[in-house]
């Protein structure tokens, strides 16, 4: 599976990877401006649209908004072109 840097998706990201599932119908300000942090389950969204994303979900928390590695995060909801796609290479790439 390749890195998707653009989405948020890092090298640790995908060696950590333990499933996913398919999300959207975000508000704007889930969507404005850089990543925001999840207050509910420390997540972290890379979002440009709210219309459909995928939420990726990890073995192992991953560091991605503080560089001290003191915050890590268990899931990243990502939008790209093709959430579906992404889907199936995650689901292909666990099997």
């Amino acid at each position: 599976m390749r890195v998707i840097p653009e989405a948020g998706v890092t090298p640790a990201m995908v060696g950590t990877l333990s499933g996913h599932e398919q999300t959207g119908g975000f508000g704007f300000l889930k969507t404005a401006g850089p990543p925001h942090l999840s207050f509910t389950d420390r997540g972290v969204t890379f979002a440009t649209n709210g219309d459909s994303a995928l939420c990726l979900t990890f073995h192992e928390p991953v560091r991605v908004l503080d560089p001290s590695g003191r915050l890590r995060h268990p899931g990243a909801t990502v939008t790209v072109a093709d959430p579906a796609a992404l889907g199936r290479a995650v689901t292909s790439a666990l099997a």
